[in-house]
């Protein structure tokens, strides 16, 4: 929808009686939230609305609803996600790094263990560095 500027809504035009009351009270935007924001997340705002919801012919308030409803919420969940990934997996490194000090306090040298365990370090990091590259 374009800016329209009181009236009817544009998606009601042409209908009749009881169906334009009914299309009228389903479009009006009537109802309204309470934003609180920060001077700088506000002047930010308004500079992002200034360079695209000017040149979309979007009134502010069109503009934001479609940054609202347009917005990858999938992409949040997918960093958190990604977030706990890495905290379990840097709590796995911790496990062998305890391991492998409790290893050589017991003197106990065993090179396939020690191979071992250098080798599950080593895919950790590399997982560790592919997740951080999907940030």
């Amino acid at each position: 929808m374009t800016n329209n500027k009181g009236g009817r809504p544009k998606k009601c035009f042409g209908l009749k009686n009881k169906e334009l009351e009914n299309c009228i009270k389903e479009n009006v935007k009537n109802k309204s939230i309470l934003l609180k924001l920060t001077q700088n997340e506000l002047e930010k705002l308004n500079k992002i609305y200034e360079k695209n919801g000017k040149e979309l012919g979007l009134n502010k308030s069109n503009f934001y609803l479609k940054i609202l409803f347009n917005y990858d919420f999938n992409k949040i969940l997918k960093q958190k996600n990604i977030y706990e990934i890495i905290k379990e997996i840097n709590k796995i490194g911790i496990n062998i790094n305890q391991i492998t000090k409790k290893i050589n306090q017991l003197n106990y040298i065993d090179n396939d263990i020690k191979n071992d365990i250098q080798e599950i370090k080593k895919l950790l990091e590399v997982i560790y560095n592919k997740i951080e590259n999907l940030n």
